[in-house]
């Protein structure tokens, strides 16, 4: 093998394992919003304060319409963005 061949090779394989190290520690995930979600951990740990997880986050789009409002959207373009499923 060359040097070039396993350099190739070195990255290819440092590749595969960064993919596969992102997935693990992955911060979000697709799940079935009718089964149970189970929470393990938060990150960073820490010795003195641990943190615990209290509540998994507001529900897919519950806060969009205020959003919108905020950002300056009528209630009209709400209601058309809603009509289009462009939210």
């Amino acid at each position: 093998m060359t040097v070039r061949n396993i350099a190739v090779l070195l990255a290819a394989s440092a590749c595969a394992y960064a993919g596969a190290a992102f997935a693990h520690h992955s911060f979000s995930a697709e799940f079935d919003a009718q089964k149970p979600v189970k929470l393990t951990g938060i990150v960073p740990k820490l010795s003195a304060t641990p943190g615990a997880t209290k509540w998994i986050g507001p529900k897919l789009g519950e806060h969009t319409d205020e959003i919108l409002a905020a950002l300056g959207y009528d209630a009209a373009s709400r209601r058309d963005f809603k009509a289009r499923s462009v939210i």
